[in-house]
């Protein structure tokens, strides 16, 4: 691991997004309407026993253990890794999955937050780890396919 500023980004991101939902449990109330933030974006307090979008909701022990499990792998993958690039991205999605798994473990679901599209009727609620687990996957997928692209580019004379 030739990376330390990636090691602290993973417990950083975990602190703010526990912080965030900490702040979501005492402010907002699941029975409540969403509160306006911007076009497209609301808080709306949910509870996601599954994973994305609710899948897996019926086996929160399979949950537990395959998200445990991948952590542990992209664990080992981050601490390996030779490219700051990969570190950046598996630390966020270790974050996001470390955090999602502390809250799941305490709450016995994900608490989400962040409800995406109208406001009377959101497309998806999700919270910060979700953010990070994202953005993870697309630095890890989108970093190799731009530096490629990049690549076959034609070389201009000078």
């Amino acid at each position: 691991m030739k990376f330390p500023v990636a090691l602290y980004l993973v417990p950083g991101l975990v602190g703010l997004d526990l912080a965030a939902k900490i702040w979501a449990l005492g402010a907002l109330d699941a029975s409540d309407p969403a509160i306006f933030l911007v076009p497209g974006l609301s808080l709306k307090l949910a509870f996601n026993s599954g994973v994305s979008f609710g899948f897996f909701s019926g086996s929160p022990v399979l949950v537990l253990i395959v998200t445990t499990v991948l952590v542990l792998a992209l664990t080992v993958w981050f601490f390996r890794t030779s490219s700051s690039l990969d570190a950046l991205a598996l630390g966020c999605i270790i974050a996001g999955a470390v955090s999602n798994l502390a809250d799941r473990g305490v709450h016995g679901a994900v608490t989400d937050f962040l409800a995406w599209g109208p406001r009377a009727s959101p497309f998806f609620v999700n919270n910060l780890a979700d953010i990070w687990i994202t953005a993870g996957v697309l630095i890890l997928f989108g970093g190799p396919l731009l530096r490629s692209l990049g690549s076959t580019r034609p070389k201009t004379a000078k």
